[in-house]
């Protein structure tokens, strides 16, 4: 119970709010940009005019709140209200102080610019991290809540249209203002869309784009510079990332064409959308193949972002995503000189877990659903009832009693948290083919790596990181583990990667062995081992005979799961089943439905190319594969085709049918690219549906056509990739690279959990 003299305080703190003296809140613009000579946007961080206003109203109660907390911490307690009470204050204080600010900023009486109103306004909340927690300053986390702190885009057209050396002056009502001084040769033009690394000096297309599109407003009018001249341009880097010039005469002279317009964009799908909402144009410099930074610029709109043109073109940006894959390593230290992002050893400790594995639809119901045996296996209740249940159930009730598996460590963590899963093995896959393909590409040193000196080709180094945490669960029978996990997914501290990565670790357990993880285990070795014969020929024959006792266990249809049973005592995901026993059985006769098909298939392949064993081939050649595979209807990645493509010893009408599935798709997809206003990598737009950009979708497609272009030489598949490229690298709609660290500007806030502990703003 709060005293009487605390209410009062209470009480006179929203007095003073509502008596104006609010007043003292800090008001600012933190950035006017330049979209086009006639429109520019002022962006409004209003978070510490929110946290201000928290304050005056709620203060008291946080600090209360606080103190409480931080009793409950000294005393060992838990303490869940205190976190709760900012993200509620906050949310009040959004809607009392920051809805009513938001709606004022779309009237044109609220600015001014250069002393007049504005002909035209229009708003837009643009999402930035999570709440922050008791200042404006606070690095932001990636926090889970679903509240989130926004920048206002307010978008003003101008009285007048921009002129070179025009300074312009933005006021609000409030007294908040900003400004700009626009040069066409160092003012960034935000609706310029260039790839912000570098392109190859010797691509069949390099291509900048032109487009906007503004809420309520819809596509900004570029029509004034249809046919008009753009230039490319050495670029002087200035003293911030926003800052440079573009410097001396144009290295090349292009024309600004339209690409597409906004009415010329849509698509057969219901409710569809033209994916842009802009009229795009295009800037096309293929024909220029110097070297160096660049920039380009256009008279009346300012200059793009800084680009390279290099030899090596898409390098640093293999560079970069492969210090990624480093970066998630798990079980080792991460240090200088290979990264800048240090952190101490984690999980270096594995238990064995009784959990089934994540390699078929086992925890759902979908599991040989509608089959004649349906009722005999998978999940069924003590009544013998077929459900589906939560993974975290059954890691939930391993024992902290179970073995020890020394040594088992590795692998790369997953997006926030730290399991190493079935799916990575997609990585190895990607890296294995890169190497098997384009050898030359790759050498030992490229990448700094702990590894880095050794002999081996950096990328086989960082493969191998990704095969050998399964490795060492590799029992004597030869059965090897997929998947390592914790109860429960593990949360971020804020600024102390001890806490998250050292003092509040759960334990690991890894998952039973099953013949599906056994046969992934066997393809990957077996293709790793392979292509290190040349540079260790001692680590090739270790990882070959490892992967033929893997292959061997998993070949017997009695090493299936049977006979499973689940005492359930924890059962925080499930409650219903608590305190009963849940059986599980897996058929043991696999179908073409299975992953464990798919993955017994190519390890056979993988382990004849290893080996010369013609049993292997025998294998290969009853499994049909060669001749039913159809790359969609496996739903396999196609990088796992690239070694049976490139290898001769198959039967040749198998390698045919692969060949002709994957050039198909190939040609689809270089065929719907042009489709699209920015040239991304998707079904055509009259396919009639389109997928979410989220979990890689878009990104995986271009593996085709790296299959494609490895078994043709085809130029065709080359500069589709390149496109692709492009658009994930800053042409596209938002101007924005989809990679960390790459260009000006990148996401800085993601789903990491490194970078949400660290407590550094860049991940």
């Amino acid at each position: 119970m709060r005293s009487h003299t605390l209410t009062s305080l209470v009480l006179l703190a929203h007095a003073m709010v509502t008596s104006g003296q609010q007043e003292a809140i800090p008001r600012s613009i933190k950035d006017v940009r330049v979209l086009s000579p006639d429109w520019i946007c002022a962006v409004v961080d209003p978070t510490e005019e929110i946290l201000a206003a928290r304050q005056a109203q709620f203060g008291l109660d946080l600090a209360e709140d606080k103190k409480s907390f931080e009793d409950d911490q000294a005393a060992g307690k838990s303490n869940w209200y205190y976190a709760f009470s900012k993200t509620y204050r906050t949310l009040v204080e959004q809607k009392a102080y920051h809805q009513p600010l938001f709606a004022k900023f779309n009237e044109t009486e609220f600015w001014k610019v250069n002393g007049a109103s504005p002909a035209d306004v229009t708003v837009w909340a643009h999402a930035l991290d999570s709440l922050p927690g008791m200042d404006a300053g606070d690095i932001p986390t990636c926090d889970t809540s679903n509240f989130f702190r926004t920048a206002d885009m307010v978008y003003l057209k101008l009285p007048g249209s921009l002129k070179d050396g025009e300074s312009v002056e933005v006021k609000g009502a409030d007294g908040r203002a900003g400004s700009l001084t626009f040069q066409d040769e160092s003012t960034p033009c935000w609706s310029i869309k260039v790839n912000q690394s570098a392109y190859a000096s010797d691509a069949k297309k390099k291509a900048a784009y032109l487009g906007m599109w503004l809420p309520g407003i819809g596509a900004l009018d570029f029509k004034a510079f249809e046919g008009k001249s753009f230039y490319l341009k050495k670029f002087e880097k200035g003293a911030r990332w926003d800052k440079g010039t573009a410097v001396g005469e144009p290295v090349f002279t292009g024309q600004i064409k339209l690409r597409k317009k906004f009415t010329d964009q849509d698509v057969k799908r219901e409710g569809g959308s033209n994916l842009t909402g802009e009229d795009v144009y295009e800037m096309d410099f293929s024909a220029f193949q110097g070297e160096g930074t660049y920039c380009i610029q256009i008279p009346g709109l300012g200059r793009s972002w800084p680009f390279q043109v290099t030899k090596d073109g898409y390098g640093s940006a293999f560079y970069t995503m492969m210090k990624g894959l480093y970066i998630q390593r798990c079980g080792t230290e991460l240090k200088k000189p290979f990264t800048a992002w240090e952190r101490p050893a984690c999980h270096t400790d594995t238990k064995q877990g009784q959990f089934i594995p994540e390699t078929n639809n086992w925890y759902t119901t979908k599991y040989r659903q509608g089959a004649e045996n349906q009722a005999s296996v998978g999940f069924r209740d003590a009544s013998g009832q077929r459900i589906g249940l939560s993974q975290f159930t059954l890691i939930g009730n391993s024992s902290p009693d179970s073995p020890a598996m020394p040594g088992v460590s590795g692998g790369w963590h997953d997006a926030a948290d730290f399991d190493r899963r079935i799916y990575h093995y997609g990585v190895i896959w990607d890296l294995l083919a890169a190497a098997e393909a384009f050898p030359a590409n790759f050498n030992d040193g490229q990448l700094n790596i702990p590894e880095s000196g050794n002999g081996i080709p950096d990328i086989l180094d960082e493969a191998a990181w990704g095969v050998d945490v399964w490795k060492k669960t590799q029992r004597s029978d030869g059965a090897v583990s997929s998947w390592i996990e914790q109860e429960s997914h593990p949360g971020s501290s804020a600024n102390s990667l001890a806490k998250s990565f050292l003092e509040n670790q759960m334990q690991m357990f890894a998952a039973t062995p099953d013949r599906t993880g056994s046969f992934a285990y066997a393809q990957a070795a077996s293709w790793l081992g392979r292509l290190l014969a040349p540079y260790s020929p001692e680590r090739s024959k270790e990882y070959i005979e490892s992967a033929r006792r893997a292959y061997a266990w998993a070949k017997d249809e009695d090493h299936a799961m049977k006979g499973r049973e689940f005492p359930i005592v924890n059962a925080m995901r499930d409650p219903k089943l608590k305190g009963t026993t849940i059986r599980f059985d897996e058929d043991p006769k696999l179908t073409e439905q299975d992953p464990g098909y798919v993955a017994a298939a190519f390890a056979a392949a993988n382990l004849y190319f290893a080996t010369k064993d013609g049993s292997y081939l025998q294998d290969w050649e009853a499994s049909g594969m060669g001749k039913t595979y159809s790359h969609i209807a496996h739903g396999i990645s196609p990088s796992m085709c690239m070694p049976l493509l490139l290898n001769e010893g198959l039967p040749p009408e198998d390698v045919e049918t692969m060949k002709k599935s994957l050039i198909e798709a190939a040609d689809k997809l270089v065929g719907s690219q042009d489709g699209y206003a920015y040239r991304m990598l998707w079904l055509a737009p009259d396919e009639g549906w389109f997928h979410a950009m989220g979990w890689g979708n878009v990104y995986s497609k271009a593996r085709t056509l790296a299959v494609a272009y490895a078994v043709t030489k085809d130029p065709k598949y080359k500069t589709a990739m390149e496109n692709a490229a492009d658009f994930f690298l800053g042409c596209n709609p938002t101007g924005t690279t989809t990679i960390t660290g790459i260009g000006s500007v990148y996401p800085v806030v993601l789903q990491h959990i490194h970078s949400m502990s660290d407590g550094i703003p860049d991940p």
